[in-house]
């Protein structure tokens, strides 16, 4: 039996939130937003604006390092501005922020982002693509002044 395309796509998400589940609290250290990506990009010269938002209801208790964001009861929080520029090429802006358990407003200043992905790749049953996020975080996300996640 052959699933239809919004079906194998919520098959998919499905299968991975379920996977990402059973690794456990262990590997939950991240106070950045989780994105799932499908194969859609922007059109040549279109424009898109999406909001991405994540709650942990129960984090980490304890900041990593002085000063860090304390992911028990954070609101992550990620507008991303894109634009297409190629049939395989996207870029994209994001505005990282996030509301601790206090209730304080962070700001992770910005990211950059480049997606490549095979021309059409929405209409495919197979694709692959390469995801490249170039960070300049605020200290209370990470200890560092640049960082890059793909």
């Amino acid at each position: 039996m052959r699933l239809g395309s919004g079906r194998r796509r919520a098959t998919i998400v499905l299968f991975t939130a379920s996977s990402l589940g059973l690794l456990g609290a262990r590997l939950a250290h991240a106070v950045d937003e989780i994105q799932v990506y499908n194969a859609e990009i922007n059109e040549v010269g279109q424009f898109s604006i999406q909001q991405h938002l994540n709650y942990t209801i129960t984090g980490i208790p304890t900041p990593a390092y002085p000063g860090a964001l304390i992911s028990n009861h954070a609101l992550n929080g990620t507008p991303e501005f894109a634009y297409g520029v190629t049939p395989w090429l996207e870029l994209g802006l994001y505005v990282p922020w996030a509301v601790n358990g206090e209730g304080q407003f962070l700001s992770n200043n910005i990211k950059l982002r480049t997606l490549f992905a095979i021309p059409d790749a929405a209409k495919k049953d197979f694709f692959y693509g390469l995801n490249f996020e170039y960070d300049f975080p605020s200290w209370p996300f990470v200890p560092s002044r640049f960082a890059m996640s793909r």
